[in-house]
């Protein structure tokens, strides 16, 4: 064999070992053991199980929204400490203050279908608002727009423990609401600054009613549950889901007592439209894709669901917090990621349902507890926040600045 030819060969021969050598490593290193590095979900695990151990009562769901569906839940804890069935992304549970954004919803429909306006008088079609006594005289009436963002100038709630107003079936919400409104007061001049109030939202749900002609319960059940496949969502408990609800526990000085919370949320009174919705993770995660821009336009057109992400207001010069029509932003006081959605608390329940559209991911949270140990709102964005780093959340469209 010539030298150029022997050269040749052993060039081929040494570029051969090298891709191998590469390509394949020896045995020996495969079989050194090696770390296991958490997966997100064994994070998100970690950190709830963690929360939840703070008051170890009651019944946890955890859902993540991601990549178009429910990509991940957790349950913790059980639905009844007597009984002992464990949680999951099938329990059910008073969603509290998260009954706020289908309110919102049936309000971008009506306008979309011409029935109200957003500036409309709320007096146009709920004439009783004027039983609440008026404290600026020289105010124009209050507006539908007004009620849903938080600026209508309304004190939070009228009921206590024990106020008559926040009890009775759902059937009879609006007939409390009306004896209620004589007792309710403005607490700011209508349209000066943003005041959260579960009377806001009550009141909005009466004029609604009236506008549309047809029961808010019936409405949306007709016009929001049943085309988002929401079938384990209701006001009203019923047999079928009874064995899946999550029995409430308030969390007091003297431990876990199961009796309030039952007799709370039996009868919701006023707070019906606002705060008497019992739902899942798994319902809830169909809300929220369509909140994220996956439809059904049956609901609402594309052009309107994003409307109502634009005309947020903010609560204060820092802005932490504002609200638009059936949803809140609040900003992570860890970070700068903002969360859009809804909390919600009532005895024995607390509910954080949130999500960044910019990159379509969101948590859903339903505790069967409340006013324990665990602060489940806050690591819901802190949670958020970790998922995506580098997400400023909120609606996802590109910073505007005017001025």
């Amino acid at each position: 064999m010539t030298s150029s030819k022997w050269n040749s060969c052993a060039s081929v021969l040494l570029l051969h070992v090298l891709v191998v050598s590469f390509c394949c490593p020896p045995s020996y290193s495969q079989s050194k053991p090696t770390r296991k590095v958490p997966t997100r979900t064994s994070v998100i695990d970690r950190m709830f199980a963690h929360e939840f151990n703070q008051d170890k009562t009651g019944a946890l769901t955890v859902g993540l929204v991601e990549r178009g569906r429910l990509e991940w839940t957790k349950g913790y804890g059980f639905l009844d400490r007597r009984k002992r069935n464990p949680a999951n992304a099938d329990t059910v549970y008073g969603i509290a203050s998260v009954s706020k954004i289908f309110t919102g919803i049936v309000l971008l429909q009506l306008v979309e279908r011409g029935k109200v306006h957003l500036t409309d008088k709320v007096e146009t079609y709920f004439p009783e608002v004027n039983l609440i006594p008026t404290k600026y005289s020289w105010s124009p009436p209050i507006t539908l727009i007004q009620l849903a963002t938080m600026t209508a100038g309304l004190q939070e709630s009228i009921s206590s423990l024990d106020d008559p107003y926040g009890v009775g079936p759902p059937s009879e919400w609006q007939k409390q609401l009306i004896a209620a409104l004589p007792h309710t007061q403005y607490v700011y001049e209508p349209g000066t600054r943003r005041v959260y109030s579960n009377v806001s939202y009550s009141i909005l749900a009466a004029a609604l009613e009236r506008a549309s002609g047809r029961p808010y319960i019936e409405y949306v059940r007709q016009e929001i549950l049943n085309p988002l496949g929401m079938n384990n969502t209701c006001f009203y408990v019923s047999a079928t889901l009874a064995p899946r609800l999550a029995t409430g526990y308030y969390i007091g000085s003297d431990g876990a007592d199961s009796n309030v919370p039952q007799r709370q949320n039996a009868n919701s009174g006023y707070f019906t439209p606002v705060g008497g919705l019992f739902s899942t993770v798994s319902d809830l995660a169909k809300l929220m894709l369509f909140q994220l821009g996956y439809g059904p336009s049956s609901v609402l057109k594309t052009e309107t669901l994003e409307s109502a992400f634009t005309g947020l207001v903010a609560s204060d010069a820092d802005l932490l917090y504002g609200d638009s029509v059936g949803f809140s932003a609040v900003r992570n006081e860890h970070g700068y990621l903002i969360a859009l959605g809804h909390g919600g608390l009532r005895w024995g329940f607390t509910s954080s349902y949130e999500f960044d559209r910019s990159t379509k991911t969101g948590l859903i949270v339903l505790s069967s507890t409340s006013g324990g140990k665990a602060e489940y709102k806050q690591l819901v964005r802190r949670t958020l926040s970790r998922l995506h780093p580098e997400s400023r959340g909120g609606t996802g469209e590109p910073p505007h600045e005017s001025h």
